[in-house]
């Protein structure tokens, strides 16, 4: 607003200014001018610089404020994608990806060393194994978990529970913070999600399960 008050001074201050004299400005030829005139002539182009400048200055703001705004759909809508991303994935391709199922915890080997991806649908008591993760595989996974968002207030109803296997005993899910009380040894262990699994994570799961 500021900005915008300068620049109609400045166009008003222009208008104000006699005809008589922005005329001889406009006749001007070299060795005729008189000081007076070649006063008035640099003042006229002073202020149109300035005006051209805060004009330019505001564009400038204008378009960094819309480059910086939120783009896409709404916070909720973001949400709610993000949200339901690794959750759909496992379930729409539920017969599409490749892995293998076992019915008890104890037929799985939590200490073989390799590392496993594991989760179990909500319509089955059955638990969904990957293949065994390269050290590759696991050490980008275990990252991309990190990268989880907070899920706020409202935890999302899952179609599927979701675990890491270490292989050395060692137990995590991606929708867990990274902490001693979400760690699991030796077992799969109940959990309300407290995180979002980020995009990564759900691309690279899809890759190893594809």
């Amino acid at each position: 607003m500021m900005k915008h008050k300068k620049a109609t001074y400045l166009f008003d201050e222009i208008g104000n200014i006699d005809d008589r004299l922005v005329q001889e400005a406009m006749l001007y030829r070299a060795g005729r001018a008189s000081p007076r005139v070649l006063l008035v002539a640099a003042c006229i182009a002073m202020s149109l610089l300035l005006v051209l400048g805060t004009f330019a200055v505001s564009m400038m703001s204008r378009k960094s404020e819309d480059s910086d705004a939120p783009q896409g759909g709404s916070p909720m809508q973001d949400h709610t994608q993000r949200v339901e991303a690794l959750d759909e994935m496992l379930v729409s391709s539920r017969d599409s990806i490749s892995y293998t199922t076992v019915e008890l915890q104890s037929e799985l080997d939590f200490y073989d060393g390799n590392a496993y991806v594991v989760w179990q649908y909500a319509d089955s008591t059955a638990f969904c194994v990957s293949r065994a993760l390269t050290a590759a595989e696991a050490h980008a996974l275990i990252r991309s978990a990190e990268d989880g968002t907070d899920v706020g207030t409202d935890a999302p109803d899952l179609q599927c529970r979701v675990w890491i296997l270490l292989g050395d005993g060692t137990v995590i899910s991606p929708y867990l913070k990274s902490s001693a009380g979400n760690v699991g040894i030796g077992t799969l262990f109940d959990y309300d999600p407290e995180l979002i699994p980020s995009q990564s994570f759900t691309s690279r799961l899809s890759d190893i399960l594809n």
